[in-house]
């Protein structure tokens, strides 16, 4: 088999895709894995997995408007997980697990305007990747409309904490007070989060590449505008990591796009059967609400087929271990019992 007839053939084979929950997460939280780990009681675990996808946890995990939520294919076996009360009960039994680590520094620097979620956001990601990063807001501490949530939804204290961290990772702040047409000018490069009202007049919100975040303005990003006509956290969030990836590249002079499809996008060709899947009500419980997850995945040709069963794979796995076995010029290929036993049923 050639290799570009190899890689059509594992396209077709769907059960690397993601699950319908992370799909629709535009930080492409890995839910199934958090799930797993929570049903098992394995809060740190599960802390961890979050803070892989999330740039700041503890805030987002609280006020997360969960689209994965709606996503869960058992609002059709009784309800959806709960995935919004599961973070948050995540975030209440664990603690910070510290500072994420941080590239040696570029010597490159980007302003980012506003103290909205986007901005945060966007400010911490360039800083692990090690930008020096300069923040321009109001106030004593960056936040923006999140100091308005009541202390139930978001302690002011968080709030601290997370710019206490972005000082540790290198970030400061600025006056603000050079026009910031003027900084681009000279070659610098800012972020605008139009989550924050303060600063939406630096960018006209049709300028904004919905893919790169970049403006018509060479060196300008922006972000952070509201989906379907209000606010949107999860969003926020990611407009703001996307934007710092763009910056990233930006700086590298590499493509803003290439290579990002699955960042990008919201969809899955996933299938999950739920035949014989119980219709089970959500659960107060967050163990047991993790529980209720089925950990979606496709494996249909495997129920069907005994060889795959027994050898517990799935068609994309065995066709590599195939192809890269009959590739090998010098060596020794060694014998596969599942292809020895195949009857080609189809």
């Amino acid at each position: 088999m050639e290799r570009y007839k190899l890689d059509d053939f594992e396209q077709r084979c769907i059960q690397d895709e993601l699950p319908y929950c992370q799909a629709a997460c535009p930080l492409k939280v890995n839910v199934r894995a958090f799930c797993g780990a929570m049903a098992e009681g394995h809060f740190d675990e599960a802390r961890k997995i979050l803070s892989k996808a999330m740039p700041l946890p503890d805030i987002i995990g609280r006020i997360c408007d969960h689209p994965c939520q709606d996503a869960c294919v058992l609002s059709q076996k009784g309800g959806a997980i709960l995935i919004g009360k599961l973070e948050i009960a995540c975030l209440q039994q664990t603690k910070d697990t510290g500072l994420p680590l941080r590239l040696t520094s570029k010597g490159l620097s980007v302003t980012v305007y506003g103290s909205g979620l986007s901005s945060l956001s966007c400010a911490i990601e360039l800083a692990k990747k090690g930008y020096q990063v300069s923040m321009v807001f109001d106030g004593d501490i960056p936040g923006g409309s999140l100091l308005a949530l009541s202390q139930e939804v978001l302690p002011q204290e968080i709030l601290v904490t997370a710019w206490q961290n972005l000082q540790r990772l290198g970030v400061t702040r600025s006056s603000g007070k050079d026009p910031i047409r003027d900084g681009l000018k000279e070659g610098n490069v800012a972020y605008v989060g139009v989550d924050d009202p303060k600063w939406t007049h630096l960018v006209d919100l049709n300028d904004i590449d919905p893919l790169t975040y970049e403006t018509s303005t060479k060196g300008l990003f922006a972000g952070g505008h509201p989906r379907n006509g209000k606010p949107s956290p999860v969003w926020e969030s990611a407009d703001g990591k996307r934007a710092a990836n763009s910056i990233d590249r930006y700086f590298q002079g590499a493509s803003l796009t290439s290579g990002r499809e699955k960042e990008f996008s919201l969809e899955t060709k996933l299938y999950t059967p739920l035949d014989g899947v119980p219709t089970l009500s959500p659960k107060d419980d967050p163990i047991e609400e993790a529980k209720r997850c089925i950990q979606c995945e496709c494996r249909y040709c495997v129920r069907e087929c005994a060889f795959l069963e027994k050898y517990k794979g799935y068609p994309k796995i065995y066709a590599r271990q195939i192809y890269n076995n009959f590739a090998i010029v010098r060596g020794s290929h060694s014998a596969n019992k599942m292809i020895n036993s195949c009857a080609l049923c189809g």
